[in-house]
C-alpha cells in the first residue's frame, strides 16, 4: 500500500480474516434490499427518539464520551454540556 504521509494499514490484517471468512461460506454482511418497501417496514412505525438513540448509540465520540462520564462516576449527575453537545434531555 502507498503511504503518502498518511498511517498505512497492512491490507493482510485488514483483508485476509474476511477473505478466509468468504471462503469458508461465512456471510459478512446481510442481504439488504434497498429499493424494497419491505425492508423499511421497522422502521416506518418508529419513533423518532427511537431512531435518534440507534445512530446515537452507535456514534464513536458520543460512546467515547459516556465512558469518560461512567469513569469519572458522573452517570447520575449529566453535565448541561454533555447534553447540550448530544442534544439530550432526561425526562425525572
Amino acid at each position: 500500500m502507498l503511504n503518502w504521509g498518511l498511517p498505512a494499514t497492512s491490507w493482510i490484517r485488514i483483508y485476509c480474516p474476511a477473505i478466509f471468512d468468504m471462503l469458508r461460506g461465512v456471510r459478512a454482511m446481510p442481504e439488504f434490499d434497498w429499493r424494497a418497501p419491505e425492508s423499511y417496514k421497522r422502521v416506518q412505525d418508529a419513533e423518532i427518539t427511537a431512531i435518534a438513540w440507534e445512530y446515537l448509540r452507535r456514534n464513536p465520540d458520543y460512546r467515547r464520551d459516556y465512558e469518560e462520564m461512567v469513569g469519572a462516576g458522573r452517570v447520575h449527575n449529566v453535565t448541561a454540556g454533555f447534553r447540550r453537545r448530544w442534544g439530550l434531555c432526561f425526562r425525572s
